[in-house]
């Protein structure tokens, strides 16, 4: 097991235009939580501050995954990597929000244990976009840099080159909810005015897509976009 004393402490987050990375913060307060205590952002909105609830999570993961990494004889960032450390925080929220997972005590020490639960997901998708035919360039930017930036996680982009119909909604339905575990997923986009000026991304985000397309079946894609009501009457 490290010693701390040992180990220099990182340095105090450097802010930029007032922003700082969640990963320098979480290394400076020995943070690295398998899930979030607190909202975060990706620069479009400042962030809500931390709530009361939410300090309370992280005050029981943390003292817990403290405890049971003694336990194991391994620092408390390995604990936190590993599936003991997920049911932990599982429980953390039980002991703040009430009794919403399942989880059972020799998980949060035997990770065989926890382990052996894997057997069902629900996989939902809070963020995923496609672009409207031949929009694939926009500002500026090749949006097919962000297939090319992907490789890094998924070997199978590296198989070929990017193409603009790689971010069509043909593809964006294939690659979401049949090559993948996808259950649901949140599609952002912007509605036009009227219906017949919607592309295909704004209509995906207009208010009764799904009442028309998911009519008798589940609803699989959730719309998250703006909206004001007097403009388009």
């Amino acid at each position: 097991m490290s010693n701390p004393k040992t180990i220099p402490s990182p340095p105090k987050p450097v802010t930029q235009s007032g922003w700082a990375h969640k990963c320098d913060v979480d290394d400076y307060l020995d943070r690295h939580l398998p899930i979030p205590t607190q909202v975060v952002s990706n620069e479009e909105y400042y962030p809500l501050p931390q709530t009361q609830q939410q300090k309370a999570v992280e005050h029981h993961l943390l003292e817990m995954a403290t405890r049971n990494a003694k336990k194991l004889g391994i620092d408390r960032r390995e604990f936190l990597r590993s599936a003991s450390g997920m049911a932990v925080a599982f429980a953390a929220m039980n002991e703040v929000f009430g009794d919403f997972f399942r989880v059972e005590a020799a998980e949060m020490t035997d990770g065989g244990a926890a382990e052996e639960r894997k057997v069902d997901y629900f996989i939902f998708d809070v963020q995923t976009h496609h672009v409207a035919v031949d929009r694939w360039k926009l500002f500026g930017v090749n949006l097919l840099d962000f297939r090319r930036t992907g490789r890094t996680w998924n070997p199978e982009l590296r198989k070929r080159e990017p193409k603009p119909e790689d971010l069509y909604v043909e593809n964006y339905i294939k690659e979401v909810f049949l090559d993948s575990d996808t259950d649901v997923a949140a599609i952002s986009g912007v509605p036009a005015l009227t219906d017949d000026v919607n592309d295909s991304v704004g209509a995906l985000c207009h208010p009764r897509y799904g009442e028309r397309r998911t009519r008798g079946s589940l609803m699989r894609i959730l719309p998250h976009t703006g909206a004001a009501g007097r403009i388009g009457r």
